[in-house]
């Protein structure tokens, strides 16, 4: 599956303050939060933790994340769009120890080491397999994942009134890859990581958010 579409349509399509107004028009935005908060009380990060958070995007989730769980931790965020992490390094400024890099995870030039890694909405649009490899590469000992589940049918891009012309060109441009949660857990499976536990939110038009925290089993 080709998903250089994919990757063109995140870095020309959608401005950053549109992509902002549809996650919260959709309340994807507050499904995620909520969802990453309850991850990190239930697994909490270590002082000083290195983090990984490829796919940052305009970083709107710190609008609305508990800081407290990461101001204690170093953030480094990468993204493909340059515009996005400009949006991001607003976010994150006066509050977080940050790092920000244009990259992109399935051909990454990282070659530092990290604690963790946070993937929101990221593999659906990546050879998913190949990110994850690259990222355990990196060190990775913990993976905090949101995926949309596969399993309800749904479209790509939630419609509703007033929608962004830039979105209705995203949902007919880019290629969702459909990965189930029992494709990401064979995934880790093989590279010795177990699934601790699962999350799941519901948004506009019938979609459902899966968190799954995955550790290195030691």
């Amino acid at each position: 599956m080709d998903f250089s579409l994919n990757k063109n349509a995140w870095k020309s399509l959608i401005p950053a303050h549109e992509l902002d107004q549809h996650m919260i028009k959709t309340k994807q935005v507050f499904a995620n939060v909520k969802i990453l908060n309850e991850m990190i009380s239930d697994f909490p990060f270590q002082i000083n933790s290195k983090i990984l958070i490829p796919g940052c995007g305009t970083g709107q989730v710190f609008d609305f994340l508990d800081n407290k769980k990461l101001t204690k931790c170093e953030l480094v965020c990468t993204d493909i769009n340059e515009s996005y992490l400009e949006k991001a390094k607003s976010r994150l400024d006066n509050n977080f120890h940050y790092q920000l890099f244009i990259d992109d995870i399935e051909k990454t030039k990282l070659n530092e080491s990290f604690d963790a890694c946070i993937l929101v909405l990221v593999l659906e649009h990546t050879h998913w397999n190949l990110a994850l490899q690259n990222i355990i590469n990196l060190g990775v000992k913990s993976f905090y994942i949101i995926v949309q589940d596969a399993e309800v049918e749904t479209d790509s891009v939630s419609v509703y009134p007033g929608i962004h012309e830039s979105i209705k060109k995203f949902s007919n441009t880019a290629i969702l890859n459909n990965i189930t949660q029992n494709d990401i857990e064979l995934f880790f499976r093989a590279f010795n990581f177990s699934l601790r536990k699962t999350y799941t939110e519901s948004v506009l038009g019938g979609k459902k958010m899966i968190g799954m925290v995955f550790k290195l089993n030691r």
